[in-house]
């Protein structure tokens, strides 16, 4: 179907929903980053409950990387993300940087650190 037919055609109440979410979450991500953001403020400012945005994205991971793939994936210039191929699959790209990238977490007044996702 061409682009202009699907404009046409009304969306079901679960597509629009997701869709809603989706563009809470490119909201929140794009003004708070991925780590300050919340599945829970992403559903708030969708207007749906969090067990909703669930129910439509299984984990903040999947609906950051939906997010990025709406949003983001279209307006990337060739080669920013370096070490992959221009035609590499966004998605693809952002999973192996995940996989790939260790992440420190202050857990507060003991000092001590992790370096899990």
């Amino acid at each position: 179907m061409a682009d202009d037919e699907s404009a046409s055609v009304p969306l079901g109440k679960g597509e629009q929903t997701r869709l809603d979410i989706l563009h809470a979450a490119i909201a929140r991500f794009g003004r708070d980053g991925f780590r300050g953001t919340s599945v829970a403020a992403i559903a708030r400012d969708a207007g749906v409950s969090r067990t909703a945005a669930y129910a439509y994205f299984d984990t903040k991971k999947a609906l950051f990387i939906a997010a990025l793939d709406a949003d983001a994936a279209p307006q990337l210039p060739a080669g920013i993300a370096s070490g992959f191929r221009a035609s590499a699959c966004p998605r693809r790209a952002v999973s192996s940087w995940w996989t790939a990238t260790p992440v420190s977490t202050s857990t507060g007044n003991s000092g001590s650190s992790s370096s899990t996702r």
